[in-house]
């Protein structure tokens, strides 16, 4: 896994990863209301419903292509990614491996090059990067991952 400094939606790339939780609201769609999950409902205001459907119909997935756009001339997805199980909790670094593990079967699958993803579970989250979670994901990552920090 690769890190960078920088805007991740300003990074040429062929996926994003959205830290997700499990959560849908009284009319099904998925809670996006914080973080980089805002940004992209906001961007792209259909994919609370779309999202919404998909984790109804399956529960237990972790990482899915909840919208595809086109980013810097080319097509690029956005990925699910869930860190907590609620809105309301901290980030689990379990789910947060098996997450891990989802997306690099599930990037095997889609042929991506690139695929960037923001300091998972770290900002509402509440843990650690270098402590916690970096080392999980280093393991599972390979160099098609880019980690973005906006610091």
């Amino acid at each position: 896994m690769k890190e960078i400094i920088g805007n991740i939606w300003n990074i040429p790339c062929d996926a994003i990863c959205i830290p997700t939780n499990g959560n849908v609201d009284g009319r099904g769609r998925a809670i996006m209301g914080a973080g980089l999950a805002r940004q992209a409902a906001d961007r792209f205001p259909d994919i609370k419903e779309s999202f919404g459907l998909q984790m109804f119909e399956q529960p237990n997935l972790k990482v899915c292509i909840i919208h595809r756009f086109t980013h810097f001339d080319r097509r690029c997805v956005l990925l699910s990614f869930q860190t907590k199980s609620s809105w309301k909790d901290p980030s689990n670094i379990g789910l947060i491996t098996e997450s891990a593990e989802e997306l690099v079967d599930a990037m095997n699958w889609e042929k991506f090059r690139t695929i960037l993803l923001p300091h998972v579970g770290c900002g509402l989250g509440k843990l650690d990067w270098e402590e916690e979670v970096k080392p999980i994901l280093s393991k599972i990552l390979d160099n098609r991952f880019i980690a973005v920090s906006q610091k």
